[in-house]
């Protein structure tokens, strides 16, 4: 084809930088050619998806971006068939909507590492959220935690209070947890009282998605709150999916380091904040940096977003889209279009910009579905991370990388020798 993929403009970073990776990691795994085996394989691939589409390589982006835009929007409409026509606005119909998700991640759900609930009202005595009590009316904090559902409160840290103040007085105390502030119970799952609607707003409308979670807890809620987007349906299932991983990712991670309570905390407090450590290349050594949030989203020219490194997200939205695909058997959901794409992107023509990057991302895609009026909405960020990931994934294995995620978590980084 004509438009060869060089993987360090699929990444947006310099030649020099891959050229280093690529000798630094053959020292270490013996693994030659890995590169250039990889940009044969994003090139085929972005070969066969234009064909399937009816598209050549000398096709404008815009036209390519259009179709795979297109191919969102008639999965979610076959998506929101299978969930009954589920209507987010509605309690009941959520419910159901959940139920559906809870199924595909059984084993995911059974027993997890959480926070107790004992703790947290413990913590809600020591620093009373001043926004959740001033929007349901109360003045005292024990009053509160009798006469409302406690998952509910919980959910509403994540909206109803600053960030900054949750990060500088709620959870300072975190610092001081035990192993015995922990037990061992399955993921909740909670749709809020349409009562929330209202302090939850803001929250919705600026994530564009009613769904949100708390790692350390295990729960995962819905506001019965819709924004009405077309692709609703596949932003919020997915994410979801998405959740449940991500929740037993963190919920590991407790349990592993339970015995060294400043481990335990710092992965807690880490998770709870997106902390990022500072990268430390030790002589000898070929490091990769361990980047738990998606950097792009504050800044995309972010220079950590550049160097090695891997992003745990993009492992929960590859378990996520496995998931996903398991309705293909009951419901005749096909994802086979965009099975083992998540990585993959290039370089096309642009009457706009000259070349503008394209990618096959499904949640690049579906977000830019959800936020588009017509087809200017281009999202590549969990390409990216999804791409960085698969070039780890190439010298060291999937499970390996997964394996080695949690045990390097606070260290921050995964180091190699290369002597």
């Amino acid at each position: 084809m004509t438009n060869i993929v060089q993987l360090h403009k699929a990444l947006r970073t310099d030649k020099e930088t891959i050229d280093n990776l690529e000798e630094k990691m053959e020292r270490a795994t013996g693994k030659t050619g890995v590169i250039d085996k990889l940009e044969q394989d994003l090139a085929s691939k972005i070969k066969d998806r234009l064909n399937r589409l009816g598209l050549s390589p000398k096709d404008p982006a815009e036209k390519i971006h259009k179709a795979l835009i297109d191919k969102v929007g008639e999965l979610n409409s076959k998506l929101f068939e299978i969930t009954n026509k589920c209507s987010l606005n509605h309690p009941e119909s959520c419910k159901d909507f959940m139920s559906i998700a809870e199924k595909l991640v059984e084993d995911k759900v059974e027993k997890g590492f959480f926070i107790k609930p004992k703790k947290l009202k413990e913590l809600f005595h020591k620093n009373p959220p001043p926004n959740i009590m001033d929007s349901l009316g109360y003045s005292d904090v024990d009053t509160m935690l009798k006469q409302e559902d406690f998952w509910e409160l919980a959910a509403s840290l994540r909206f109803a209070e600053d960030m900054g103040w949750l990060n500088s007085v709620f959870f300072e105390p975190y610092k001081n947890l035990t192993k015995d502030d922990f037990e061992y119970r399955k993921t909740k799952v909670k749709v809020l009282d349409p009562k929330w609607n209202d302090i939850a707003s803001d929250f919705v409308e600026k994530k564009l998605h009613n769904v949100s979670h708390l790692k350390e807890l295990g729960l995962i809620f819905v506001i019965p709150y819709s924004t009405e987007k077309k692709g609703e349906t596949l932003q919020v299932f997915s994410l979801i999916l998405h959740y449940f991983h991500e929740i037993k990712f963190y919920s590991d991670l407790f349990e592993k380091f339970q015995s060294d309570q400043q481990k335990c905390t710092d992965c807690v407090i880490s998770a709870l904040q997106g902390k990022i450590k500072e990268l430390n290349q030790p002589e000898g050594k070929f490091c990769w940096q361990i980047v738990q949030r998606y950097l792009a989203k504050e800044d995309e020219d972010d220079p950590r977003l550049f160097r090695p490194h891997i992003n745990p997200e993009s492992m929960h939205w590859d378990e996520a889209q496995k998931d996903l695909q398991k309705l293909k058997n009951d419901h005749d959901l096909d994802l086979e279009f965009w099975q083992d794409m998540n990585y993959v992107s290039c370089t096309f023509p642009s009457k706009e910009d000259g070349e503008k990057l394209i990618n096959l991302n499904l949640k690049d895609n579906a977000i830019s579905f959800v936020r588009s009026r017509g087809n200017e909405a281009k999202y590549i960020y969990h390409q990216q991370e999804a791409l960085w990931n698969e070039l780890f994934t190439r010298y060291v294995g999937y499970g390996e990388m997964q394996t080695l995620a949690k045990d390097n978590f606070t260290e921050g980084q995964i180091c190699f020798d290369v002597n």
